[in-house]
């Protein structure tokens, strides 16, 4: 039987000044992502999430290390191990075949679902990695590369931050070409190539970071959350072609005029925004 994951969850207390700073140590060091809420006014919780594959006490050294080296004050609260239940499937209840977008209905691997006339059929099985194509956030992502994908077609897509592998999945349905998938999660990686055996597809060129990828693209989707666009913004900037489109999401609404102002400094121009109840999605294109 395969072994459940396991991660660490570390629980720290910040100053509202340093909480920049405490977010790229935790990214140097690995985090898989960062909770943040306000305690005060000038005090801020930061959950950090870090992979299970190394002693507690080291990474505990590592959290105090880095945080000391930039002179960051902070409290930790605590440092716990958990682990996901790979037996309980119980979130299968919560997965049925639905429409993402126009002609493309993605159904769960374990459904028996047959194409309607004019549908295509993405089988998927998310695995612990991100994305049915339930969240907003995906489902923003996948319209906006339907939006695009008739413009003298075809076009090349870099999807970061792959989790599942859908919208690489998506944006092959569509025609573009060539795709390229980046996440730092191993497990990841391994379920898009596992959907793509599923689907009997390609699976998209993957990578475990950013900077192993050189080209440019025509298209770049990066659904990820807030800290870690403006962490990889001068990164992302460097894989987006000229006249390029650049969808961003994993964002808030309220976090949307942020996000823009950053690649609006490289030099990106606001061209579409979606809103829905908690997420929104932007678009933008690369100026001459």
């Amino acid at each position: 039987m395969k072994p459940s994951p396991s991660w660490y969850l570390a629980t720290l207390n910040v100053k509202t000044c340093d909480v920049d700073t405490a977010l790229l140590a935790f990214h140097e060091l690995g985090s898989l992502g960062c909770e943040e809420k306000n305690i005060s006014d000038e005090l801020v919780s930061i959950k950090s999430y870090f992979e299970g594959t190394q002693k507690k006490e080291s990474l505990q050294t590592q959290l105090e290390e880095s945080l000391n080296a930039y002179s960051v004050s902070f409290e930790l609260e605590s440092l716990e191990a958990f682990s996901f239940n790979l037996n309980d499937q119980s979130w299968r209840q919560h997965f049925n075949p639905f429409l993402l977008i126009p002609g493309l209905v993605i159904a769960p691997t374990w459904e028996k679902y047959q194409a309607k006339e004019n549908e295509q059929i993405l089988f998927l099985n998310p695995g612990t990695a991100f994305g049915t194509g339930l969240h907003d956030t995906t489902r923003f992502c996948a319209e906006a590369l339907h939006r695009y994908a008739h413009e003298n077609m075809p076009k090349s897509v870099l999807d970061l931050g792959c989790g599942s592998g859908i919208l690489s999945f998506v944006a092959q349905k569509l025609g573009y070409t060539p795709v390229v998938g980046v996440d730092i999660d191993p497990e990841a990686l391994r379920v898009t190539e596992e959907n793509a055996e599923e689907n009997k597809m390609e699976a998209p060129l993957l990578y475990s970071s950013l900077d192993e990828v050189s080209q440019e693209f025509d298209v770049v989707v990066a659904n990820i959350l807030l800290n870690t666009l403006n962490f990889l913004a001068e990164k992302i900037d460097q894989r987006v072609a000229r006249n390029g489109i650049l969808i961003l999401s994993g964002i808030l609404p309220e976090q949307e005029s942020q996000i823009r102002k950053r690649f609006e400094a490289l030099h990106f121009k606001k061209i579409h925004l979606d809103i829905g109840n908690e997420w929104a999605c932007l678009h933008m294109k690369k100026e001459n």
